[in-house]
């Protein structure tokens, strides 16, 4: 059977790279790739991600798409193999899948889930602080379950996004807010939705510390919702904490979806009443 897109889950340390998109005179994870991959295939590749990620965010699990610039099928496994290879150090390869052109890696896609991670001040060494977002004081941990409850659903998240330059809907529908304790007082909110607007995470993060911390007033947070655009007074969350961690695909292509377990023990999930 003749396959005519290829789709590649992979991971990196979004920390040696100027973002995910491809820029001039500047390194990406795009760049990279898609360097290696005009490389291995000796033609020029365009691509197409699941998501684009900022400057300093990581991904676990990403996932690429792009036509098979031959007429014959290919070999996954030295496709992963060499491109693995191709790419260095800062980007892992995990699997390459024959698609046929119905998929897209971003229209296809009907969820992602990003992770990001805090720590009690004090808990983290040094090399780690690349790793959490050392958070001082104590936090109400009931607090920021309850705020929670006003990011699910269907929402315009204006407020907590960059306007789009292209004049794009920043209305998102989140699935699920959940909180996991991992060792060592660190923490990780894991948000999943169908999309997310640029810089939605880290803001949403920031917010929901200031509540925990008490800096904010949770029926103050429930009415941002109602703005048309972003607010001011609360500073975006450090990006080096966050990552991808999922993409999910719906049926035909359900196996490509991300092989995910959350990390830790969960203290407590909100999820869209409506299902999503």
């Amino acid at each position: 059977m003749s396959f005519s897109r290829v789709a590649v889950e992979f991971s990196y340390d979004g920390g040696s790279f100027f973002g995910y998109a491809r820029q001039n005179d500047q390194i990406t994870v795009q760049g990279t790739i898609e360097a290696a991959l005009e490389t291995l295939f000796g033609v020029p590749i365009d691509t197409v991600v699941a998501g684009r990620t900022d400057r300093g965010v990581h991904a676990d699990s990403q996932f690429l798409s792009f036509d098979n610039p031959f007429s014959r099928d290919l070999d996954e496994v030295r496709i992963r193999r060499s491109l693995d290879r191709l790419c260095g150090d800062a980007i892992a390869v995990r699997r390459v899948h024959f698609v046929d052109d119905r998929f897209h890696a971003r229209f296809s896609a009907v969820a992602r889930r990003y992770r990001y991670v805090f720590a009690s001040e004090g808990a983290l060494a040094p090399y780690e602080r690349h790793l959490a977002w050392e958070v001082s004081g104590y936090i109400d941990y009931g607090a920021l379950h309850e705020a929670s409850k006003s990011i699910c659903g269907e929402r315009n998240f204006a407020a907590f996004c960059r306007k789009d330059p292209n004049g794009g809907s920043l209305w998102r529908r989140v699935d699920e807010v959940s909180l996991y304790l991992r060792e060592g007082g660190r923490y990780a909110i894991e948000i999943e939705a169908n999309a997310f607007c640029h810089q939605m995470i880290r803001s949403l993060v920031a917010y929901l510390i200031a509540i925990g911390s008490g800096k904010l007033a949770a029926d103050s947070f429930a009415r941002l919702f109602d703005l048309q655009s972003r607010a001011n007074g609360i500073d975006l969350a450090p990006p080096s904490p966050l990552s991808l961690v999922a993409v999910r695909y719906p049926e035909p292509y359900g196996e490509i979806s991300s092989s995910y377990s959350s990390l830790g023990e969960l203290l407590w999930c909100v999820r869209d009443a409506n299902g999503g």
